[in-house]
């Protein structure tokens, strides 16, 4: 006989995984390309020391302060078992859902004392489509492990405070540490711990004593986070600190009322979900828009705090929302952002969410308990249904967004049309569909929003140089490099064409000026060595193809190279 509790965890397995079930046929996306498709070589476990020390974004041109190891150590697991198959990974970004949404549902229960609650805040949790940007994007799942493991943490630290366990403390800290090494965020749990403890025992007239017993709780949540900082630190020794900008603090200073409360609203209404939100800064805090968001900041904040007296379900909940907000409110700068706002940024703080709806869900069930006309327990119920009715359907169809590149990015430009990186973006899928015609149309529209950043400038270019337009080709890429003198695609692509041209020496002089500025590009050494050799200087040529083999990443690199060796060796 299945126990009741088993039951429930089962119906919650089954709607978390049904409700993702279509984001199975999507392919790789966005990040996932370079990750997967295009560095697929390079996940291995001969580079699993590599893959465990190098920054999160591994293969990026860009460094950046983020250090993520235990999400590659999945997806070398993922590379090994399903080789560059998308379904697996798929899978995989699933399976941390399912698990995150039974422990949603655990917490709920333990911190409501309420079957129901637990049900609700679950099933909320499962098919909030705010999370498709977690679950259906590969390259989302850091989100996914760090919130699965942060949410494990508190559950186990709940556990140990409610009964003494010592073991529930001990996989509290063990989860801690997992959530630490898949994403920053997790250093806000302390300040959850300290919240929890408010909620829950500032009643007791033993409060300074529980404060005390926190402080001695803390420290080894502190000791991993020094752990961690040590760690980052000395794998990242060049670019492991966070570039603050501060010539833009004041400006993200005041923007910060704006995105929580646009943040609150897809957490209440998850519509207009983009992979590229617009947000305009707030430069100047004497307007009727600034005015409005620190009123409507300063309303939520009074209800916290007046919830402290009234619910300390209510107010726990209102501070997990805030405090798992705090890393993503961009007052610390993220690196080379491109947005302030980001669906997955939500995942976290849609548990408290989620849990909180439950909270009140479960009062209005139980005041409705107390009248014996069966209407009121309907009326109980019927917001949850129109809620998880509403939030599939959302879920479902957003999952289809993420179907492919060419959906996703016509999506996002439906949603921002003005936004140069969307264009730039939906141009590369175009182009990779064969559609030249519209990769053009769409690169040309992204210079027309942007004619000062490298980027679309560069797009451009490669697209009209595989359409054989090689001197308009030249004309955008001088652009660019006008732009940004060190772009080393943009220097290889106008050496190409100079190449296919024969004019030689301006050739010979780009690729030389691409290895100045990355000397261990395979394509600037091989392309330089074929000059050398149709030059007839076959000492020149053979130094060069011996750099691009030392410097091949992949094995058909490596492979042509070493071709090239063998042949001049032959002669």
């Amino acid at each position: 006989m299945i126990s009741k509790d088993l039951m429930i965890v089962l119906i919650l397995v089954v709607v978390s995984f049904g409700i993702y079930a279509n984001s199975l046929q999507g392919d790789f996306v966005w990040d996932d390309t370079t990750l997967f498709i295009k560095h697929a070589d390079l996940w291995k476990w001969s580079n699993l020391k590599y893959l465990l020390t190098a920054q999160d974004n591994l293969f990026g041109k860009n460094d950046n302060a983020f250090y993520r190891p235990l999400p590659n150590l999945t997806f070398l697991l993922d590379r090994t078992i399903w080789g560059q198959n998308p379904f697996g990974y798929h899978l995989t970004n699933i399976v941390f859902h399912v698990l995150s949404t039974v422990t949603v549902f655990l917490i709920a229960g333990e911190l409501f004392g309420s079957l129901y609650a637990g049900i609700v805040a679950g099933l909320l949790f499962a098919i909030h489509p705010i999370h498709t940007e977690v679950v259906a994007w590969v390259n989302g799942r850091n989100n996914a492990i760090s919130g699965l493991f942060y949410l494990l943490a508190f559950y186990f630290y709940v556990r140990y405070r409610n009964r003494n366990e010592i073991g529930m403390f001990l996989l509290s800290l063990l989860s801690f540490a997992c959530s630490l090494f898949s994403k920053e965020y997790a250093l806000t749990f302390p300040l959850i711990m300290l919240a929890y403890e408010v909620s829950y025992f500032s009643e007791n007239s033993l409060i300074k004593k529980h404060l005390k017993r926190l402080g001695t709780l803390w420290l080894p949540y502190l000791l991993i986070i020094a752990g961690y900082v040590l760690i980052r630190f000395l794998v990242l020794p060049v670019h492991g600190a966070i570039n603050m900008q501060l010539e833009t603090l004041w400006f993200r200073i005041l923007t910060v009322p704006k995105i929580v409360l646009i943040y609150l609203k897809l957490l209440l209404l998850p519509t207009g979900q983009n992979i590229l939100h617009n947000v305009s800064v707030i430069r100047n805090p004497f307007t009727l828009e600034f005015l409005f968001q620190i009123a409507g900041l300063s309303v939520l904040i009074f209800l916290w705090g007046w919830s402290h007296k009234k619910s300390k379900g209510a107010f726990f909940c209102l501070g997990w929302i805030l405090v798992t907000l705090l890393p993503v409110l961009n007052i610390i700068p993220l690196s080379y952002v491109t947005s302030f706002l980001a669906d997955r940024y939500l995942y976290l703080p849609s548990a408290g969410f989620c849990m909180l709806l439950a909270f009140f869900l479960n009062r209005i069930l139980n005041f409705t308990h107390m009248k014996s006309s069966s209407a009121w327990r309907c009326l109980a119920v019927f917001p949850l249904l129109v809620a998880l009715e509403v939030y599939g359907f959302e879920t479902i169809k957003r999952n289809v967004v993420w179907r492919n590149e060419l959906t996703l990015w016509q999506h996002t430009v439906e949603q921002s049309p003005r936004n140069f990186r969307a264009r730039c973006n939906l141009s590369i899928a175009l182009h990779a569909a064969g559609r030249m015609e519209d990769a053009l149309r769409e690169a040309n529209e992204a210079v027309r929003l942007n004619p000062d950043h490298d980027t679309p400038n560069f797009i451009q270019g490669q697209i009209l140089f595989d359409t054989g337009m090689f001197d308009q080709s030249l004309t955008a890429l001088h652009k660019a490099l006008q732009i940004n003198p060190n772009h080393t695609d943009a220097l290889n692509l106008s050496g190409s064409i100079h190449f296919r041209t024969g004019r030689f020496d301006e050739a010979i002089r780009l690729f030389k000026r691409s290895i100045q500025t990355n000397p261990m590009r395979f394509k600037s050494n091989y392309m330089l060595a074929r000059i050398y050799e149709a030059k007839g200087d076959r000492e020149k040529a053979l130094d060069f193809y011996g750099a691009s083999r030392r410097y091949a990443r992949t094995p058909r690199q490596e492979k042509a190279a070493q071709k090239k060796i063998r042949t001049f060796e032959k002669k």
